[in-house]
């Protein structure tokens, strides 16, 4: 069994290689995907929960990866889900911690998460295919990049099960340590695009294509260096309550005198935070002064998941280019894409270690890549709609 497998794929340092075919290995067929999706996000993101549907939304990736500590394990997060690949040695294990990630979402946040395991191997049998590249975005932490259409075929078949599976009693405890959601949004200069962008059905290698093609486009458009959504003199530590009071629902344990507990020490924990950063305090295990850089190195803010995703900041002129740009792409029936324009983004992190180790999954205020999705749809059914008028004629 190829356990090490991501843990030894060859990597990248540059993001805009990722659209090279070259760069990716099919995923072993000894392996499985799990996958997770928060049911109707869109209304409970209207309703002001897109934090909570963050945070459930990564629950599957902090809960796996804090069970399956033999190697490197690639995921992905995609707003209200997300999806994370492991040996399938771990699969009974992983299929109980995606039950209990159902219970959890259900009990203390009353929210529908779809969450279940999907072998390779029989996404490979019917046909599908999985992807996989790796982006090293710091010394100590990398971002993978899954392609194909081997993920989405596993979420949608996730959705079909666990609309069935209502029996919870063989999900397990999950721990869901680093999950944390603990800083203040990050005001963008001008504005903050999430960006969803799939390429329409096509050969792989034709695909790619034309997503190097539009990587080359937006960054005509917007400066790399420049266009991160995070900046280090805008990083500023939540004190708002509702923010610290949804980390404790999601991490403590037990009733509500533990759940208040908790709360009470996350306060403490950003007093000290606050003070360690500013004043560039070291401890025995953490040097403070490095923890916003490696924050903004660390910060998802682009990434390949099936289709291109990215949270990026500009002027409304900038905007204006982006749309008519991929509009016209969109028109000769090459890509689908999706824009939600806000004025400054999100971040919930996973922290493995505050030295170095952690990873931040960014979003738009407000749930952007979810709002974004809303458009994408449209566009979707609407190319269907081109592509059959065209067949009919």
């Amino acid at each position: 069994m190829s356990v090490h497998f991501y843990k030894d794929l060859k990597s990248t340092d540059n993001f805009k290689t990722l659209a090279d075919p070259g760069l990716y290995t099919q995923l072993p067929d000894d392996w499985c995907l799990a996958v997770s999706d928060v049911r109707d996000s869109t209304n409970q993101i209207k309703d002001g929960r897109y934090k909570d549907v963050n945070l459930i939304g990564a629950s599957i990736i902090a809960a796996i990866c804090n069970s399956v500590k033999e190697t490197e394990l690639p995921f992905s997060f995609g707003g209200d889900g997300a999806v994370i690949a492991f040996p399938g040695k771990y699969r009974k294990q992983a299929e109980r911690i995606s039950k209990g990630c159902r219970k959890h979402a259900r009990e203390n946040f009353n929210l529908n998460l779809a969450a279940g395991v999907i072998p390779v191997s029989e996404l490979y049998e019917a046909g599908h295919n999985v992807l996989l590249a790796k982006f090293q975005t710091s010394e100590h932490v990398s971002q993978a990049s899954f392609m194909g259409d081997g993920v989405l075929i596993a979420e949608e078949w996730v959705k079909e099960k666990s609309e069935a599976d209502t029996d919870f009693s063989n999900s397990s405890e999950i721990d869901l340590s680093g999950l944390e959601c603990r800083w203040n949004p990050f005001p963008a200069d001008e504005l903050a695009i999430s960006l969803i962008i799939d390429v329409a059905e096509a050969p792989i290698e034709d695909q790619f294509d034309i997503y190097q093609s539009v990587l080359e486009g937006i960054y005509q458009i917007f400066d790399d260096r420049t266009s991160s959504p995070v900046k280090e003199k805008e990083m500023e530590l939540t004190f708002r309550l509702k923010n610290l009071w949804a980390e404790s629902k999601l991490r403590s344990k037990g009733g509500h005198i533990n759940r208040l507990g908790y709360f009470l020490k996350l306060i403490f924990l950003q007093l000290t935070g606050y003070i360690f950063m500013n004043y560039d305090i070291s401890t025995n295990k953490t040097d403070w002064g490095d923890y916003k850089p490696d924050f903004i190195k660390n910060s998802d803010y682009r990434k390949f998941s099936q289709s291109l995703k990215m949270i990026i900041t500009g002027s409304p002129k900038m905007k204006d280019k982006l749309s008519y740009f991929l509009e016209s792409y969109f028109r000769e029936g090459k890509l689908v894409y999706g824009i939600h324009v806000t004025d400054s983004t999100v971040t919930t992190c996973f922290v493995r270690e505050y030295q170095r180790n952690h990873i931040h999954f960014i979003d738009g205020t407000g749930g952007g890549y979810t709002k974004a999705s809303v458009g994408f749809k449209r566009r979707l059914k609407e190319l269907s709609e081109m592509q059959l008028s065209t067949v009919s004629e």
